[in-house]
């Protein structure tokens, strides 16, 4: 399902292709060094100004890959998350959606309670509204990077935020699901627009 980039995503975007292709660079610099001392008799016997050339031209080349692929591997990463928010978005008034949330990061009888008073209190099956924005955090270090994904309905019990936020290091996992009321600033959203 193509869904149009948000100004958010978009500022992340480049962010993420520059910082993904340096750590793909380094290997790549890694695998030039066995390379080069193949090919550095050739490239040695060239004028001056053709060896330039060639070094630049090979450099542009592998940083181009190095962004093309990168690209690739988050945005399903982040398409395949974004389902999965929808997905429990539509059904969080089902007596089954509970089971979309692990365990190890959402006690089973807090969130059937927390659900069945949404179902029951709120009227969630007549909301209005829907999906806001995207954010994208990037986390260097050992942190899986993480996507939240941010929706405003109106409820007959009040007007909610709900932001559903997934790490996406290899298949996206559920980690944090947060209420919140509309009035409550939230720096997720850009709302210069």
């Amino acid at each position: 399902m193509f869904r149009a980039p948000t100004v958010n995503s978009m500022k992340f975007f480049g962010i993420v292709f520059f910082l993904r292709a340096g750590i793909f660079l380094r290997a790549l610099a890694q695998i030039g060094v066995v390379l080069k001392d193949r090919f550095l008799g050739v490239i040695l016997s060239r004028p001056v100004s053709q060896r330039i050339f060639v070094h630049h031209r090979g450099l542009l080349s592998a940083i181009f890959i190095c962004v093309l692929l990168q690209g690739c591997i988050d945005s399903t990463s982040r398409d395949e998350a974004y389902s999965l928010s929808n997905h429990i978005i539509e059904r969080l008034d089902s007596l089954g959606v509970q089971d979309y949330f692990p365990e190890k990061h959402f006690p089973r009888d807090v969130m059937v309670q927390m659900l069945a008073e949404m179902r029951e209190r709120c009227d969630y099956r007549n909301r209005k509204g829907g999906f806001v924005n995207d954010f994208y955090a990037r986390n260097i270090g050992m942190n899986p990077d993480r996507v939240s994904f941010i929706y405003e309905y109106f409820l007959r019990c009040d007007s909610i935020r709900i932001i559903l936020t997934y790490e996406i290091e290899q298949k996206p996992e559920l980690v944090r699901f947060t209420i919140e009321p509309l009035e409550v600033e939230n720096i997720m959203l850009d709302r210069s627009r």
